[in-house]
């Protein structure tokens, strides 16, 4: 788990410097990246661990 950890800090660190010269383009994609990761893990804490998701209210 700490090398993973590692790994995902050094790429944000490389990729930082980058951050002026991206495009519009680079730039919403890398939150949508983000965004779907997020709701990716809310959605595996959710239907997961506690079984508590139920698309059923969503629908009406």
């Amino acid at each position: 788990m700490i090398a993973w950890r590692a790994l995902v800090t050094a790429v944000l660190l490389a990729a930082l410097p980058l951050w002026p010269w991206m495009t519009q383009y680079y730039l919403l994609l890398a939150f949508d990246a983000l965004l779907f990761g997020a709701i990716a893990m809310s959605l595996d804490l959710l239907m997961g661990y506690t079984g508590l998701v139920s698309f059923g209210h969503a629908a009406f």
